[in-house]
């Protein structure tokens, strides 16, 4: 079942996960779920909901976002939050609700993003989902000359600064990359 995410989707969501998460884990903060899934710029959040009677037993979020490339604009949708009731493993859950997902995708023209954990990998892969290689983490090595270059790199502390930089920036940015990326933007 695919629905649009609302604050009691949001509470349920808070009640299966702490079966997962830390309870100090913003996936069981109504705040910031609320933002990402309700409040968010591309729109709102769609849960993959799995019951059983009234028993949530699995779930996909898709939350929405754009990726963009030389100013050329995609909607797409980020798999997150993906939980199966331990006690439902082994069903198949995962796998309809992958394919529950891929059907609005495709219907809609949507791309689907994420980064799955080792466990997820296996139903992603058996849905003919491609991956990049893994992210690996690295560091920049300032050199001398770098030092030179007259650039100022500034830290924003509060959500205000980052409202007041203009629209034209966050444009001038988003042109001028040959990848795609999500889109700049204060909330991004």
């Amino acid at each position: 079942n695919l629905i649009d995410c609302s604050d009691k989707v949001i509470d349920d969501l808070i009640e299966f996960g702490k079966l997962y998460y830390e309870s100090s884990s913003s996936n069981l903060k109504q705040k910031y779920l609320k933002w990402l899934y309700l409040e968010n710029p591309a729109g709102i959040a769609k849960a993959v909901i799995a019951k059983d009677d009234d028993l949530l037993v699995g779930v996909i979020i898709l939350v929405p976002l754009y990726l963009e490339k030389a100013g050329c604009r995609q909607k797409c949708y980020f798999a997150m939050n993906v939980l199966t009731h331990p006690n439902y493993r082994g069903r198949n859950l995962f796998g309809l609700m992958i394919q529950s997902s891929r059907d609005f995708l495709l219907n809609n023209g949507f791309w689907l993003i994420g980064h799955p954990n080792q466990n997820a990998v296996k139903g992603w892969v058996k849905q003919n989902m491609r991956f990049r290689e893994p992210l690996k983490i690295g560091m920049i090595k300032i050199l001398p000359l770098m030092l030179l270059k007259k650039s100022c790199v500034k830290t924003v502390e509060s959500e205000m600064e980052i409202n007041i930089i203009p629209q034209t920036f966050w444009d001038k940015v988003s042109k001028s990359n040959d990848f795609f990326h999500v889109s700049y933007s204060p909330a991004f």
